[in-house]
């Protein structure tokens, strides 16, 4: 009986790290959920559709919009540049910025709070 080589799929594992991307640089593929690593930062899985898993670094904004996708869905992740922080403990400090889309988004995702611009909170 012939044997089929068992593979993991793709390319193995990239991680991302914000700071490295370039503005309009996009990541798609499927949403596999987010695990802290041992700083007790996130990280955010996405099985791209080659097989390879991209890991990418959790920022404050990003975390917060990955909370609202549900695990398994279609994603596309785009770097959308930094922004300076205009309030908080932060402020002053730039923060990386994205833009998700999903195809299945979390229906009673926890609400954000507004900031006086309308702008992300931080």
């Amino acid at each position: 009986m012939a044997k089929t080589q068992i593979t993991l799929g793709g390319g193995g594992v990239t991680y991302v790290r914000p700071n490295l991307m370039k503005v309009g640089e996009k990541i798609s593929g499927t949403y596999l959920g987010s695990e802290e690593d041992r700083f007790e930062k996130l990280g955010h899985k996405v099985r791209a559709s080659d097989g390879s898993l991209k890991i990418i670094n959790g920022t404050g904004q990003l975390d917060a919009l990955l909370e609202r996708v549900t695990v398994g869905s279609e994603i596309d992740v785009t770097y959308k540049g930094k922004n300076k922080i205009e309030n908080g403990q932060w402020k002053g400090t730039e923060a990386h910025t994205f833009e998700v889309y999903a195809d299945r988004p979390v229906v009673n995702a926890p609400k954000v709070p507004d900031s006086k611009d309308g702008k992300f909170p931080f």
